[in-house]
Order: C-alpha cells, then structure tokens, then sequence
C-alpha cells in the first residue's frame, strides 16, 4: 500500500492489518483479499498508519482518481435519490431508514461514498419526513464537501410515495441522463462505474441494473422488484414489478441509468393515477424501452 501525507516527504509503502480492517468493515479477512485482488482500478484513501500504542488502522475510501475516469468523458455524472418514500419496516421514530448506523456510519452515507467513488459529483437528494434530520446529518458528513448535494424537501407531511418524489426533482436534473438509485441500496464502485458509463441506444430510455443469480434465494422477498426479459429482443426487459407473474429471470438491483425522457412517463401515470411505481412508470405505451445490464 502507497502511503502519502503532510508528514510524509515522498511516497512509501506501508504495512496494514488486514484482520484489524476486515473488522471494521464486517466481513472476514479472506473476503477483503478477494475484493483487492478482483479491484478493476486504484481507490485512493486517507487515514492514519498503526504505530505501537495505537494499533487501531482507520482507513477510509475517498476518491477514485480522475485520471482513471476522466472529468470530460461524457458519462454520467448525476445521481438521484429519494428518501421521501413511504414507511418501511426499518423505519422508526427513533431513527428513519437511511440513518441507520452501518459500521459506525449512517446507511444513507455509505451509498454516497460509493456513488463518488464510482464517478458521480452531484447528487440530487429527494426529502420527506424526517428530511431535516436527514440533511443535517450528510451535511455534517465530510461528503458533503466531495459531492455537489442538491436537496429536494418535499416537507414532513409528505406522503406521495417513492415514484412521485422523484418527479419533483426533474428541474434539477437538466437535459442530461442520470443514475436513479435506490437509497438503501450498497453498491461496489465498479458496478456504479459500469451504469454511468454504459451506451444507451437511441430508443431506450433507461436500463436497470439485474442480478441473475436467483436460483440459491429459497423465495424472493414481498418487496424484491421482478425482471422478466424479453424473448423477442436483445437486451430488452418485456416486464418489471413486485408481481409480475409467470416466469422471473432476475431481481432488479436498484440502480438505473436514465434519459430525462422518463419522466414523461412519470408525468402520465401521474395524470392517471395519486400513487403509482417506478415499474409502472417504466411500461407505457410511449416508453416501453428499457433495457438490462448484467454484470
């Protein structure tokens, strides 16, 4: 591991306790060696070394360098999510969902940190109840000065459900395609690399990204988000739902990549109904494009 610092004259390689840090990750020390040695690029981090009275290593991930992915490449470069979504299970008075503590750091933060490294700098973050709370606690976060937040308060009383919180933020997104992600969603680096940097055609308006292995899962959860693909076109989803009946061939893994044409649909099933879904919005008769990716 290079090591550089205010206190380091040059670069130098230093030794780090994989055991002490697959500990405070959660996962064992072989699961943290296979994740290195499987890493398709450089992830820069900040810490302080061990020395003998104090054996505790804190390292943290903070950048992927620019010059891996490059600043003017055309890929994208936004995020939207939304925490105004309807009361889950996880949610309580005491603590809302994304604010969770995961490894001493809210749910919500640990998303943020590998949308960044996986290339994204502006994020546009959806509010609803407890939405204060939320905001106050990224803005305390050190995120807050890698990232470019834009918060969207939909208000406390808000109950329009997860779908229609993302059409009120369609000003902030421009003209540009965007990553909508789920905010409870972990995902490694690379598959964000993978999604903001992959080529839509002209007549998809999105693509999801799909997690084929299912076949070990006993039963898919009520609240897992179903793919059925299509027999007739390549790379084309023919239904996504909660039930979509028939035959599933994988599990939406809750991130998409987007066109801003999507929230025309958005706009449609709005005009036609007070609470519709992502997966509705997604098969109109307008807007019936949507690919897969399958890492």
């Amino acid at each position: 591991m290079q090591t550089t610092g205010s206190n380091v004259a040059n670069p130098r390689v230093a030794a780090l306790d994989l055991t002490a840090l697959a500990s405070l990750v959660g996962c064992s020390p072989q699961d943290l060696q296979n994740g290195i040695g499987h890493a398709e690029q450089t992830i820069y981090t900040e810490g302080r070394c061990a020395t003998a009275k104090d054996p505790m290593v804190l390292f943290d991930a903070i950048a992927v360098g620019d010059d891996e992915y490059g600043e003017d490449d055309g890929s994208i470069r936004t995020a939207l999510l939304s925490v105004a979504s309807r009361p889950g299970a996880l949610d309580s008075v005491q603590c809302p969902k994304p604010l969770l503590p995961l490894g001493n750091e809210p749910v919500l933060a640990h998303v943020l940190k590998q949308l960044h490294l996986g290339g994204i700098r502006k994020v546009v973050l959806v509010l609803g109840a407890n939405g204060s709370r939320i905001r106050e606690a990224i803005e305390n976060h050190p995120l807050s000065k890698q990232l470019t937040i834009e918060y969207v308060d939909l208000g406390a009383e808000y109950v329009g459900g997860f779908a229609l919180s993302l059409l009120q933020a369609k000003t902030h997104l421009g003209d540009s395609p965007f990553l909508l992600c789920t905010a409870d969603h972990i995902f490694d680096p690379s598959l964000v690399h993978a999604m903001r940097t992959l080529q839509m055609g002209d007549k998809c308006t999105a693509t999801l990204l799909m997690e084929s292995d299912i076949g070990k899962l006993d039963s898919l959860p009520i609240t897992a988000v179903r793919v059925r693909l299509s027999e007739h076109a390549e790379n084309r989803v023919s239904k996504v739902g909660r039930n979509i009946g028939g035959s599933v061939d994988g599990i939406e893994a809750g991130i998409y990549a987007c066109k801003p044409a999507v929230f025309s649909a958005f706009e449609q099933q709005h005009a036609e109904r007070s609470y519709f879904t992502v997966a509705q919005a997604s098969f109109t008769p307008e807007h019936d494009q949507i690919a897969f990716f399958q890492p």
